[in-house]
């Protein structure tokens, strides 16, 4: 097998293990008021609802759009809403827009080509 083999599934490996890993969902604060007037902070969640994609070097991986998906699992009032929201290279950092996220969705699209000899991993 060629070099060339090895560093394409690297590369997908690295990008796979990427958004497993380090793009993982933070977590989010919420408060619950309890009868007495007391307030305690309680935690909710953000998941992947579609696993991420494998995204091949030096290719428009824009065909498949979404690369991955999040959600809360808060339950809201219907009257307010969550908006999803990234940063980092490649979003808001040079190559500014690569990654873009819908923010009411939470949908995370590839918008260009990813060239591992320029940024070999993205931490969003």
């Amino acid at each position: 097998m060629d070099c060339a083999y090895f560093q394409d599934v690297s590369l997908q490996l690295t990008l796979c293990l990427f958004f497993c890993f380090f793009f993982s969902p933070k977590l989010a604060k919420r408060s619950i008021r309890l009868r007495d007037g007391t307030k305690l902070l309680s935690r909710s969640k953000r998941e992947w609802i579609i696993p991420p994609v494998s995204i091949k070097e030096e290719m428009d991986n824009s065909y498949k759009n979404p690369i991955a998906r999040i959600r809360s699992d808060v339950k809201l009032d219907p009257k307010k809403r969550i908006r999803y929201s990234i940063t980092g290279r490649g979003v808001t950092e040079p190559p500014l827009g690569l990654f873009i996220i819908d923010e009411r969705t939470g949908d995370l699209n590839v918008t260009g080509i990813v060239d591992r000899e320029e940024i070999d991993m993205f931490f969003v």
